[in-house]
């Protein structure tokens, strides 16, 4: 029952000191980043895409700010989990 109790203490601990708030938001915007930019290279197959790219040799404007979109998102989303701040550890958290 102790061993229990003491895998689970070291694993809030580590969740505590990984997921804070600014990292969460750093997955939820590579994630949103990523779908962005799924989408933008999947309209880009599209007909009117490629009537548009034939003619006028880009993109419609909409798959254009998806695909930019999708990857500014993505990159503020990297940075923000890479280089997120750090939570206080779980022990210092209760004398507070």
């Amino acid at each position: 029952m102790i061993e229990y109790l003491r895998v689970f203490v070291h694993a809030g601990f580590f969740w505590s000191w990984f997921m804070n708030t600014q990292r969460m938001l750093g997955i939820v915007l590579l994630i949103l980043g990523i779908v962005f930019l799924a989408i933008g290279m999947k309209s880009s197959n599209s007909v009117a895409d490629q009537v548009s790219n034939t003619f006028s040799g880009r993109f419609t404007e909409r798959t254009t700010w998806y695909i930019i979109g999708g990857i500014a998102l993505g990159l503020l989303g990297l940075a923000m989990v890479a280089f997120g701040g750090r939570a206080k550890p779980l022990l210092a958290r209760r004398g507070s």
